[in-house]
């Protein structure tokens, strides 16, 4: 990290993600009433997204280099599709085993609402995260585990979804330093999200929330 933009990358991941895992871990702690926690999480979550755009523009990043183009969406696709499958597959496997699969009609129901969050999620993590990481280790290996390993450690300390966030997003993480398209990972993201939370047995997946949440 002896480059003037390694460094100021690595400030800006800490300053980021300093604010989103206050949001996870600090904020419900500010207050013992919920309706201001959640106020006070909502606006750290606020700072730390108006950051890494802030970023985005002052490093004149294009906006084919954060992943917001069209023009590789099904090349992007190609590259996530069948991974994203067999994920899938194994995941409803191990609920069909336990007889644990709910119904997963909400795959087919593709509001605007549900593509938002997945989106956001997917643009903190490649094209911001992915895209920082990579200038203090490099494109590869290093910097798909360290975006992969920051997006698990954000689900902290649910252990299914830690598993599963690390296991995808490594897979998000490889397939954006190849084809850098939000579109076709927020697909991924969706379908492997509301699988994931409609197949697994209650003790392998108690709730899908992180942070002082999992144990309320």
């Amino acid at each position: 990290m002896n480059s003037p933009s390694a460094r100021r990358s690595a400030i800006e991941i800490v300053i980021v993600f300093g604010l989103i895992f206050g949001t996870i871990w600090i904020a419900p702690r500010l207050s013992q009433d919920p309706v201001t926690a959640r106020r006070i999480g909502y606006a750290m979550a606020v700072a730390a997204f108006a950051v890494a755009v802030a970023s985005t523009i002052f490093r004149d990043d294009r906006l084919k280099d954060v992943g917001l183009r069209f023009d590789n969406f099904f090349a992007a696709l190609r590259l996530v599709a069948i991974p994203t499958l067999v994920i899938a597959g194994v995941i409803l496997a191990i609920g069909a085993g336990y007889g644990s699969l709910h119904s997963t009609k909400r795959l087919l129901a593709w509001r605007p609402s549900r593509f938002l969050w997945p989106f956001l999620q997917q643009y903190a993590m490649q094209g911001f995260l992915n895209r920082r990481v990579q200038d203090i280790f490099s494109p590869g290996r290093t910097s798909v585990l360290v975006t992969a390993a920051v997006f698990a450690g954000i689900h902290a300390p649910n252990p299914a979804l830690m598993i599963a966030t690390f296991t995808a997003g490594s897979l998000w993480a490889w397939v954006f330093q190849r084809q850098p398209n939000l579109f076709a990972l927020t697909i991924s993201h969706m379908i492997l999200s509301t699988v994931l939370g409609h197949s697994l047995p209650a003790w392998m997946l108690p709730n899908m929330k992180i942070g002082w949440a999992f144990w309320r």
